[in-house]
């Protein structure tokens, strides 16, 4: 609930704060450098965001080239898929060639045994077709008289005639045997260009499938050189971002030059100021110590010289009543009168007031001369104790600021960075709320890049809520009104401050 009304004061107090921001003199003196360091300001937001549009462009194409990288890996991967397939096939292609090739071969020569079988067959068919014709040409009984007849016993005879039998029978087995070759020869050749015309099929399977993935191939391959053609048109464009923020970043160099003159210009003045105001201050009190040694001087001198003059008055006056009264006794004893017994008492007597005045003013003037009252060490440190009524949005903004400027400091560090800011709450130099100090122009960065409001929406942690409610109660660890890193305090010729954890903390400009 806290955080939503800090949320909604922020834009309402700005204007508040603005306002009060143009009612010291101090601010109206200084109003040219920091406008001029507004002015960088501006110009340093305006390049630090375009440096972080760079920058997220650049990551953006980063992003988009290691995509791109990672789909022309997966297209390279799928390319050797492909190719791999395609060698496989080519492989396959290679081998059904041959296998084709070999079938061919198989049927030429099976071609050849089949017209060697006919052959042979043919053959073995005209001598058996002679011998038949011979031994059919006589009738049944002459052929067997005449093998009777051509015998010379039985059993030749007998032997003659299962000659021609067996003669007859061995013709028709072998005529059998060609017949069986040669249905066996023509089965093969049936098989044989079956499986020819299977593997020309397979063939013919093979080469579409190649001419499919030699397709493919070409595609994936025209992804690929486009992907890696994206991938170098990205990088060039990396490489331009990477010359934009080189650019930017050198102008950021300039800028930060600038503004450290203009703060440098700014720093000067207010040392001149806080100068100024020593030597006032220190010749007031110069003035008032003179006064007051003078009074005391003349004081003295007065009592010191008016009883020396009543004393010369009255040693005078008795000197004349002496010799008035030896006087009188001479008269006395020449005219034979009684003569007087004692001098006149001197009463009263009166001095010369114009002589006294003028010997008093020459010895105070005397004695003030060898005196000094001016003292070049003499410091004029501005009260800014004491407590500061702060209600619990205020108590925020200071806790967030803290933990914004000091979060990794110690507790003393903390403090410190407290003190600073109820410390300039409470100096006439800057602006008179917690709200006007910690949101200057150009004096508390967290606030510039918007990290106290982070902090604001998160919620302060215990201990700078608890250094809050402590600074604003009046506890403070130093009169300082600035601190920043040691490093810049050399820059800006600052000596004598303190340093705590990785601040350098001081009350003015220049030596401390």
């Amino acid at each position: 609930m806290i955080q939503h009304r800090i949320k909604i004061r922020l834009f309402t107090v700005v204007l508040a704060a603005t306002v009060a921001f143009s009612y010291p003199a101090t601010f109206v003196s200084r109003a040219s450098e920091e406008e001029e360091i507004q002015r960088i300001q501006q110009k340093q937001q305006q390049t630090e965001q375009q440096l972080e549009d760079t920058n997220a462009r650049k990551a953006e194409a980063q992003q988009a080239v290691s995509n791109l990288q990672e789909d022309a890996q997966e297209t390279q991967a799928q390319i050797n898929v492909t190719t791999s397939r395609l060698n496989t096939l080519y492989a396959s292609i290679n081998d059904t060639n041959e296998q084709i090739s070999e079938t061919m071969d198989g049927i030429e020569t099976l071609k050849s045994q089949l017209a060697e079988a006919e052959n042979l067959k043919s053959e073995q068919y005209n001598r058996l077709k002679s011998r038949i014709a011979y031994n059919y040409e006589m009738t049944a009984g002459q052929n067997i008289l005449t093998a009777y007849l051509e015998s010379g016993t039985f059993a030749d005879f007998l032997k003659r005639v299962d000659y021609m039998w067996a003669a007859a029978q061995y013709d028709q087995q072998i005529i059998s045997d060609y017949e069986t070759i040669e249905a066996d020869i023509e089965k093969k050749a049936l098989e044989l260009s079956a499986s020819e015309e299977e593997l020309k099929a397979f063939k013919e399977q093979l080469s579409a499938s190649q001419g499919e993935l030699s397709s493919l191939l070409g595609i994936e391959i025209s992804e690929l050189n486009q992907t890696n053609g994206q991938i170098i048109s990205t990088k060039n464009q990396i490489d331009n971002y990477d010359e934009q923020i080189t650019s930017l970043q050198n102008q950021m160099k300039d800028l930060e030059a600038q503004q450290a003159a203009a703060q440098a210009a700014l720093a000067k003045r207010i040392a001149e100021e806080q100068e100024a105001e020593r030597k006032r201050a220190a010749a007031k009190a110069a003035e008032e110590a003179r006064k007051k040694a003078e009074e005391e001087i003349r004081k003295r001198v007065e009592e010191e010289v008016r009883r020396q003059a009543e004393e010369e008055a009255r040693k005078k006056a008795e000197e004349e009543a002496q010799a008035a009264f030896e006087q009188a006794v001479a008269e006395a004893e020449a005219n034979g009168t009684e003569p007087p017994t004692a001098p006149e008492e001197v009463g009263e007597v009166t001095v010369d007031e114009a002589s006294v005045a003028a010997k008093i003013e020459a010895r105070v003037e005397a004695e003030l001369a060898g005196q000094s009252f001016d003292d070049a060490s003499y410091e004029v440190y501005e009260d800014t104790g004491g407590a500061y009524a702060a209600d619990e949005t205020e108590i925020v903004l200071l806790a967030a600021t803290i933990q914004a400027e000091a979060g990794n400091q110690s507790y003393t560090g903390k403090l410190a960075v407290g003190s600073v800011i109820m410390n300039r709450v409470k100096s006439s130099k800057f602006p008179n709320t917690i709200y006007g100090v910690i949101t200057q122009e150009n004096q508390f960065e967290p606030w510039r890049k918007g990290i106290v409001t982070k902090f604001i929406e998160a919620g302060p942690n215990e201990t700078c809520m608890e250094i809050a409610r402590a600074v604003c109660n009046g506890s403070r660890n130093g009169n300082w009104l600035f601190f920043m890193t040691p490093k810049w305090a050399e820059y800006y010729g600052i000596t004598g401050y303190t340093t705590i954890g990785g601040h350098a903390f001081f009350y003015k400009w220049g030596a401390n």
